[in-house]
């Protein structure tokens, strides 16, 4: 008796030669839809949790290009709610059975028909959202990756393990799903494209249209008196901090220095989908990384102590 799930005996009104699915067959498929349903759970809270996809995606930017992009949603709801969706229902119809009080031929051949079904559509969603990374959107995300990875495993799977073992049944079931799930893939595609084409035609000249531009963590520190001569200082010098809204350095700098002395240095923002971005003076300048200091001419890249700002600018070190 094999975990929960065997062939009928000859005595049952099931086939004789009736061979159940192997219960690593299922196990697998179950431990890769579990993570999966994880992962996409997680994306989903992060997505609507005020400023989750910062944290989520820490200083990579093109992280949160796509998953703050046109694409990322489907009629207002994020793919990685579906995503969950279709990774429960996977490890539901892998593992349910496993469990089952009564031995089913029936109930075996059910699930892995629909298992089948499930990991293809699975499959085709991923592979249309890693063309979409490639050729469309153009910036990679290893939250996107980790996820087409895990389905697209549950899909191979599926196939090479024979969910369905008539090679005819399979074939047709492949191919139904495989053709029903790419014309959703190019519905979702044309619905969005035509949004974006409304939105620009609406939009003003130079507008970038897509995203929802964000602004930089609001600074809470209140400026020491060391920050302070220093801010001083580096008005009088006029100089820039480049940085984006996305880099925790970028912040910690700002923290350092406090609010009082930001409000009078110069920020540069250098990411597209940040507020008030100048990405043309930040390619001029050949920004190096985020934060970068232009002091007098000179660029330091990286994030700087008081003291280190102190030997920039000139200044002899603070004593209080």
């Amino acid at each position: 008796m094999g975990a929960g799930i065997t062939s009928e005996d000859g005595d049952g009104e099931e086939s004789s030669d009736y061979s159940a699915w192997p219960a690593i067959n299922r196990k697998a498929i179950g431990a890769l839809a579990s993570v999966g349903a994880l992962e996409s759970a997680y994306l989903t809270y992060q997505k609507i949790h005020p400023a989750g996809l910062d944290l989520l995606c820490g200083a990579s930017g093109g992280c949160l290009d796509v998953l703050n992009g046109p694409y990322s949603n489907v009629l207002g709801v994020p793919l990685s709610a579906f995503g969950t969706l279709g990774y429960l229902a996977a490890a539901g119809l892998a593992v349910v059975p496993l469990f089952a009080k009564e031995e089913s031929a029936s109930v075996d051949k059910t699930t892995r028909s629909l298992l089948l079904v499930v990991t293809t559509a699975m499959g085709v969603f991923s592979l249309y959202l890693l063309s979409l990374l490639k050729f469309k959107i153009g910036y990679p995300c290893p939250w996107c990756l980790t996820s087409a990875g895990l389905s697209l495993s549950m899909c191979v799977v599926a196939w090479m393990k024979r969910a369905v073992p008539e090679k005819t049944k399979a074939a047709v079931v492949g191919a139904c799903t495989t053709l029903i799930t790419a014309f959703a893939c190019l519905t979702v595609f044309v619905v969005t494209e035509t949004a974006l084409d409304i939105r620009q035609a609406e939009a003003s000249p130079g507008e970038l249209v897509g995203v929802q531009l964000v602004a930089p963590p609001l600074i809470d520190t209140e400026s020491s008196p060391q920050a302070l001569r220093i801010g001083k200082k580096l008005k009088s010098l006029d100089a820039k901090m480049y940085g984006a809204y996305w880099c925790t350095h970028c912040f910690n700098q700002k923290e350092m220095l406090g609010k009082q002395v930001m409000s009078k240095v110069k920020y540069i923002e250098c990411s597209n989908r940040g507020v008030d971005n100048q990405v043309d003076m930040c390619k001029a300048a050949d920004i190096p990384g985020f934060p970068t200091w232009d002091i007098d001419g000179k660029l330091y890249p990286g994030e700087q102590t008081l003291e280190e700002l102190e030997e920039i600018v000139g200044l002899a070190p603070y004593t209080g």
